[in-house]
């Protein structure tokens, strides 16, 4: 298994795993297209990064993350207008209620708002690769990765209701800070300080 820093062309591949591990997640409904441009955005932008994971060559996992997620979500619409105006309208049409879930996503950070800048966006792995460590192999890379970047604490935001997430920032060492409720559902705000 090899780790490397996510590149553009990562971002069919990343989106694909995302949509494949979230798929009752808001931002699944918005579509692949949307994730491979939130994708790509993010790992070009200064503000944000990504590392993959191969096995043989192909990518069977991802983790991504911010600098700073203080506006992150606003900023990736307006740097993409054009792409992503289209995408919201359709997903609105399709399901009204998205237009409430939009406003929430780009002002979820001031629901969660916790004085940690630093935020694990999404760490995902192929379902034929579960239960080997990978996770966990990430989660210690990203946190490394920002200890070099002078950064020593961040943030992880995870859905209440998924166990199996929770446990697992637990036994990483994370320590639950908030619960606010966001799409109608509670989410858990852990932070991580790093060593």
């Amino acid at each position: 298994m090899e780790i490397v820093q996510a590149i553009p062309e990562d971002s069919k591949d990343i989106a694909l795993i995302h949509y494949n591990n979230f798929k009752n997640a808001f931002l699944c409904d918005l579509g692949l297209n949307f994730l491979k441009l939130l994708y790509k955005w993010l790992i070009t932008s200064d503000n944000g990064f990504g590392f993959i994971i191969k096995d043989n060559g192909c990518i069977c996992g991802f983790i991504t993350g911010v600098y700073d997620s203080s506006s992150i979500i606003s900023l990736f619409i307006k740097k993409n207008f054009l792409k992503v105006f289209p995408i919201l309208i359709t997903a609105c049409l399709k399901k009204p209620k998205n237009i409430t879930k939009i406003f929430e996503t780009i002002f979820y950070i001031k629901k969660s708002d916790i004085n940690i800048k630093a935020e694990l966006l999404s760490i995902a792995i192929e379902n034929n690769k579960r239960g080997k460590g990978i996770s966990k192999i990430l989660f210690s890379h990203f946190a490394e990765y920002l200890k070099k970047q002078g950064i020593n604490s961040f943030k992880i935001t995870v859905d209440k209701e998924n166990i199996v997430a929770n446990n697992f920032y637990i036994k990483c060492g994370c320590e639950l800070i908030k619960t606010y409720k966001i799409y109608g559902k509670f989410s858990n705000v852990y932070s991580f300080i790093i060593k």
